[in-house]
């Protein structure tokens, strides 16, 4: 049987003395800084900003607290939902971001309160805006899942197929499960959501293209889930349902309806 051993790779991509960036942080960086520029690009078809200054300060105050809304919804959904026993006993380890534990669906929520919370302070349409940061987080999400990969961290599940890879501190060959999120979760939504933008113009109609992300991340995530090995602290639900996959379908589920009922209901009620 064929299977791939990956090499060492070193987490921490820079280091200057005591300071030390990891990966995982250039990960968040990058997808941060493409997504807004892209958020920025997308925003012309709205054509909601009509002074360019006043667009380019909205998107940069944005960004900068959708980052922090990222990481700190990201590692509150971890702790809460994943491994919230052993956060009670090492209070001090929720700090250590280093150590890996962000949980997708925990900065999903806390980004849509960001949202709603920003457009309504900034006067802007939250359902519109909504799309544009939907629309961009695909960006994000291949980054962060091509980090994951490097880091040797979310493996998937025991493979022979000949493309399994075995990690470092692993004998057996597993589905590169980090891969295959980055391409369906990453790229390929991306460019649906991009279609669904450009040339369907869905964003005529504020949410559908919100609908549209949920309806298909749920569905990537939750199909991907059946090749990603289960944190071993939960295991499976009900022998078979992982954690992430149960709230992939509700994601995918939230976005079906959404989606039927922003359809079906007159423009005037979303502005």
């Amino acid at each position: 049987m064929f299977s791939i051993i990956l090499p060492t790779f070193n987490p921490v991509a820079v280091a200057i003395g005591p300071l030390k960036i990891h990966w995982y942080a250039l990960a968040y960086i990058f997808g941060l800084i493409i997504g807004a520029i892209y958020a920025y690009y997308l925003e012309k078809d709205l054509n909601y900003f009509k002074n360019p200054k006043l667009k380019r300060t909205f998107f940069e105050d944005y960004f900068s607290i959708l980052a922090i809304s990222v990481i700190v919804g990201g590692r509150l959904g971890y702790i809460l939902f994943y491994n919230l026993s052993y956060y009670i006993n090492n209070p001090i380890k929720v700090f250590y971001l280093w150590e890996g534990g962000m949980s997708f669906h925990g900065a999903l929520i806390s980004c849509v309160i960001t949202v709603f919370v920003f457009a309504k302070i900034k006067n802007f349409n939250p359902l519109s805006l909504g799309d544009i940061t939907v629309a961009a987080a695909p960006i994000g999400i291949f980054f962060g899942r091509i980090a994951n990969f490097v880091n040797q961290e979310l493996p998937g599940r025991v493979t022979s197929m000949p493309w399994g890879v075995i990690f470092n501190n692993d004998t057996v060959p597993r589905h590169p499960s980090e891969l295959y999120e980055a391409l369906l979760e990453g790229f390929a939504l991306f460019f649906i959501l991009l279609f669904a933008f450009k040339k369907l113009k869905l964003y005529k109609k504020p949410g559908l293209i919100s609908a549209l992300f949920l309806a298909n991340y749920g569905l990537f995530r939750t199909f991907i889930e059946f090749f990603r090995e289960p944190d071993p602290q939960v295991g499976y639900i009900f022998n078979y349902f992982t954690l992430g996959q149960c709230f992939s379908a509700l994601m995918l589920f939230s976005g079906i309806i959404m989606f039927y009922y922003i359809n079906t209901t007159s423009n005037e009620q979303f502005r």
